[in-house]
């Protein structure tokens, strides 16, 4: 009998965080991912079943302690197995397990009797319940995951042929775009994967692939308008890793521009297309924080389209808080035009559509980024800093305050001398018409200079 580990894949969130501080809807993911490193490990000395839920009971253990997350709680279950989609069958049949470890709470679990279940085990891999991360699948198992997991099971059982080797690359072009995935994933040349695990569970798959395959799949990927965002993600970081000439370097930026003026002409309202064009957008910017600074310089227009998209306030998020970065390791040239980016841009007055914090946030970010480069404290900087807690409203003043604070120990830390500094933090408490940017201020005041701000203190 193939002897079980198994835990909990957790159910999807409905929103998650696109690391810009705004949230989004999230579609629908795969409940069992096929990219992570345990995957390896399962095809190697484990396997897939998939099974009916006859019965499920909680016991009253549970590992809620401080020192491991998520929490754990112990469950017995008996399955009636269909059949082995990796790997062997076990002989027991209906499978009862009468104890064994899920990441789920009484409260949130949703399995009922009659279910079809993923049991994803590992055969003489054994994590302990206090190692998620390294445990396999217990999920919900749907029509589109068994049809995708029973096609990369057939895959996995032949042996190694031109013909099979073929069968993968012609599946980075599948219309299932986390097949597609998988098979962009499963060519990834040697010199790029050393993962023995990796390796041994692929090798059949892999045998008659050339190497530095997968690059040509990736630009023929990325140069289709139609590749789902899925399947353009982790080509367009394939190639970011790839060794480039530079008429290709130019080529791949090309590439990316084209893909961003796609997603500034969408104006689909539709939930899907607006998630996927906007984790499209944040991996191209991010794409650029080690290109030469003339390449993202001629970002910046489109950037600036991407702040005029009324509908898109997530995408304005992204190209406010983006921009800044531009300037990192940047030139004079890089920084007047990013400073002029933002002193046109940033709005004084907050709308739904125009949250401010991004705005601050990214002109604070390329502040920082000057202030490294001069090892001077910029007058165009304090010049913006006093405008923003001056003529703007009460938003853009308190944000502008804790990113100044963000300034000061930028200069601190890069041991840049600020000798006005005290005189400047009193002008803009007594100027600023917002109370809560002078009391942000008088907090600086005391944080900087203790013993001489309570003599200046006027609140």
């Amino acid at each position: 009998m193939v002897s079980l580990t198994l835990s909990f894949l957790g159910g999807q969130r409905a929103d998650a965080q696109n690391g810009f501080g705004f949230f989004t809807y999230q579609p629908e993911q795969p409940r069992v991912s096929l990219y992570t490193t345990s995957f390896p490990y399962i095809v190697n000395d484990g396997g897939i079943l998939l099974g009916t839920l006859q019965e499920l009971r909680y016991t009253g253990r549970a590992d809620k302690d401080n020192w491991h997350y998520p929490p754990h709680y112990e469950v017995q279950v008996t399955f009636k197995l269909e059949r082995a989609i990796l790997g062997e069958m076990p002989e027991e049949n209906p499978l009862v397990l009468s104890s064994f470890w899920i990441r789920i709470s009484p409260e949130e679990a949703t399995f009922q009797p009659g279910d079809r279940i993923f049991l994803a085990h590992d055969g003489t891999l054994r994590p302990e319940k206090y190692r998620p991360m390294s445990a396999p699948w217990f999920t919900l198992a749907t029509d589109a995951e068994i049809a995708r997991l029973s096609r990369i099971g057939d895959l996995l059982s032949q042996d190694a042929s031109p013909e099979l080797s073929q069968k993968i690359i012609d599946g980075c072009f599948d219309d299932d775009p986390y097949f597609a995935r998988w098979c962009l994933l499963v060519s990834t040349s040697l010199e790029r994967c050393l993962d023995k695990p990796f390796l041994d569970a692929y090798k059949n798959l892999r045998a008659h692939i050339a190497p530095e395959k997968d690059v040509e799949v990736c630009w023929q990927l990325l140069q289709l308008p139609e590749t789902h965002s899925v399947v353009f993600q982790f080509a367009l970081r394939s190639l970011s890793f790839a060794k480039l000439s530079s008429d290709q370097e130019r080529l791949f930026h090309e590439t990316k521009r084209r893909r961003l003026r796609a997603i500034i002409n969408n104006r689909s309202q539709d939930r899907d297309i607006k998630y996927y064009t906007l984790q499209d957008a944040q991996e191209i910017l991010r794409s650029y924080s080690k290109c030469p600074i003339h390449t993202r310089l001629e970002l910046l227009p489109l950037l600036r389209e991407m702040l005029a998209l009324e509908n898109r306030p997530d995408i304005q998020n992204l190209a406010a808080g983006m921009a800044g970065e531009f300037h990192e390791d940047g030139t004079e040239e890089s920084w007047q035009k990013v400073f002029a980016f933002y002193h046109e841009l940033v709005p004084l007055r907050s709308t739904d559509n125009h949250p401010t914090y991004n705005y601050v946030h990214g002109f604070t970010s390329a502040a920082e980024h000057e202030l490294k480069r001069t090892g001077k404290i910029s007058p165009q900087v304090l010049a913006e800093f006093e405008r923003y807690l001056v003529q703007g409203d009460k938003e853009l003043a308190g944000r502008a305050c804790s990113q100044l604070n963000s300034y000061i120990f930028a200069a601190k830390r890069e041991k840049v001398a600020w000798p006005t500094l005290m005189e400047y933090l009193i002008q803009l408490r007594e100027s600023t018409p917002h109370g809560n940017a002078k009391r942000g201020l008088k907090s600086i005041l005391r944080e900087h200079f203790p013993a001489e701000s309570a003599a200046t203190d006027t609140i």
